[in-house]
């Protein structure tokens, strides 16, 4: 099909496979200006009803004006279905016409690409888009009354709300984070959380990056521009802080920049993390170590494109790189589509970046990426700070063979004040082999403190909780009889006229005193090794 001082439209025998209609006019829509972009003659729109194209035509455009440039590349810029425009790599015939094939059909134009400018106007056009705030979170403020939320950086969006869980029905304070900039970010996730989520990233994924760039995907995260993250954690025993650092270094950056050109050649996020992260790795050692580092951002760039032509001169091998880098199969085909969607721009900005760095030009064009990334002077890393009110002290327990309370005997001292709802009150050994502590909410109640943990308890007169016998200090030793039928009744050795009553079970030991053999005057509780003559050794 010609179209008479515009182009023709030529497809072997077999690209249809259903009859149909193909319509070819010379294009309205003109595409909008772009630096390193001369428009070289008229547009062409190809239209198709009922029938679709199954393997690319040949369309040569004719009505094409002479390069401006020695290093011009011919190229064609074409509107996609969505409105927006990308540039695509064409050949050039002997008599001056541009050639492209392709199966993406509305308006194509030709024209005349010039290497440094047009490489100099995507790096600003990928620094605009890394500079370019994110809108903030939508936030319904309705976070428990336990909870206060405390930002100290303007690297992120943040918001506070309640998250009940499905099971249980209890309220648990949930942090949301989002990057303020089009960039990457790192966010550390504290001890104390409960759980967490990143959007477009499954836990499969962040644990694939985490091997991939060398962190702990449990307590760091990388979050993209307009990604949402999230942590949550119900009411401590204690009062807490959980604090969320957030930074940006020389990967983060490399991500970006890489993000950057990948999402102006449409792709969405998920999309563009998996191919950037494919492409990042084959120049991991161009990654600078700072993103102050102009010349190291223009050496990653032209490798990230050279990374690139090589994936897609050899797709097979490409996907068995990706595959062997994130170990899952979904999301190894990702990264190949991903790569694939972008195949011609890439392989035009290959192109591009050979002669501009031929020119000399790619360090100066790239210089301007660490100020972008120097935004963080004003928008300050730091820390998101979410404090949490503990419940308070928990009096509603009983002390027996196997704890006091959901305490058991043994337990580390810190996980202990925290189901407990209060911290111990230490002094120093008194002579008994370990550090003595008392809670305020059991005044009644001497703790022996041995190796970090709670390894027994004495009843020694005030207030302290129930035994879970019902055995009580004052009592009959009647109900130490019949409540541990096994126990042994023998002479306290420090003192013949003492009866002393031992239980055992599991490793642990509760012990009983009587000064007449009638009354309790005495009980202890707690790791057998602690209970006794010789308590905490």
């Amino acid at each position: 099909m010609t179209l008479d001082g515009v182009g023709q439209l030529t497809a072997p025998a077999g690209t249809f496979a259903t009859p149909g209609t193909v319509t070819v006019t010379p294009s309205a829509d003109a595409p909008p200006p772009t630096d390193g972009l001369t428009p070289a003659g008229s547009g062409i729109d190809v239209t198709f009803d009922g029938t679709q194209p199954a393997t690319p035509l040949r369309l040569v455009l004719t009505d094409v004006a002479a390069a401006r440039g020695p290093d011009d590349i011919p190229v064609v810029q074409h509107q996609r279905h969505d409105g927006t425009w990308e540039t695509l790599p064409a050949e050039v015939t002997a008599d001056g016409h541009i050639v492209v094939e392709t199966t993406e059909f509305s308006p194509q134009w030709p024209a005349w690409l010039n290497p440094v400018n047009w490489v100099r106007s995507l790096a600003d056009a990928t620094t605009d888009a890394l500079l370019s705030r994110t809108d903030a979170l939508a936030c319904a403020d309705n976070g428990p009354g336990f909870a206060m939320m405390r930002p100290a950086t303007t690297l992120l969006h943040s918001c506070l709300i309640t998250n009940t869980d499905s099971d249980s029905g209890r309220d648990r304070a949930e942090v949301q984070l989002t990057p303020n900039r089009r960039f990457y970010v790192w966010i550390s996730v504290p001890d104390g959380v409960e759980y967490t989520w990143l959007e477009t990233q499954p836990a499969a994924l962040r644990a694939a990056l985490g091997q991939v760039f060398g962190f702990d995907s449990d307590r760091q995260v990388l979050v993209d521009s307009g990604t949402l993250f999230t942590a949550g954690a119900g009411q401590p025993g204690l009062d807490r802080t959980l604090t969320f650092t957030s930074y940006t270094d020389g990967k983060s950056a490399a991500l970006s920049l890489g993000a950057g050109l990948t999402g102006l050649l449409g792709l969405e996020p998920r999309q563009g993390l998996l191919a950037v992260t494919y492409l990042s790795v084959q120049c991991a050692d161009k990654i600078p170590a700072s993103i102050d580092d102009a010349g190291g951002m223009a050496d990653f760039a032209v490798c990230f494109a050279q990374a690139a032509l090589s994936a897609l001169e050899d797709p097979d091998r490409a996907f068995a790189g990706a595959l062997n880098l994130f170990g899952e199969d979904a999301y190894a085909r990702e990264a190949e589509a991903a790569l694939e969607r972008t195949s011609k721009t890439l392989r035009l900005l290959g192109k591009a970046l050979a002669v501009a760095g031929a020119a000399g030009a790619v360090r100066d064009i790239w210089t301007q990426l660490p100020d972008a990334f120097s935004q963080n002077g004003v928008d300050r890393p730091g820390d998101v700070h979410l404090d949490l009110a503990g419940r308070g002290p928990v009096t509603d327990v009983t002390v027996g063979l196997d704890g006091i309370g959901p305490v058991p005997w043994g337990t580390p001292v810190p996980a202990a004040e925290e189901a407990l709802g209060a911290r111990f009150d230490v002094s120093e050994d008194n002579g008994l082999g370990c550090a003595q502590a008392t809670l305020p909410q059991f005044p009644g109640l001497t703790f022996g403190l041995q190796d970090g943990q709670v390894a027994v308890a004495a009843y020694g007169g005030g207030d302290a909780p129930a035994t879970d016998t019902g055995v009580t200090l004052g009592g009959d030793v009647a109900e130490v009889e019949a409540a541990y039928p096994g126990a042994v009744v023998d002479a306290d050795p420090s003192d013949a006229f003492t009866t002393r009553y031992t239980a055992s079970s599991g490793g642990h030991a509760a012990q009983f005193l009587s000064f007449d053999q009638a009354t309790v005057d005495y009980m202890q509780f707690g790791l057998a090794a602690a209970v006794g003559e010789a308590p905490c050794v």
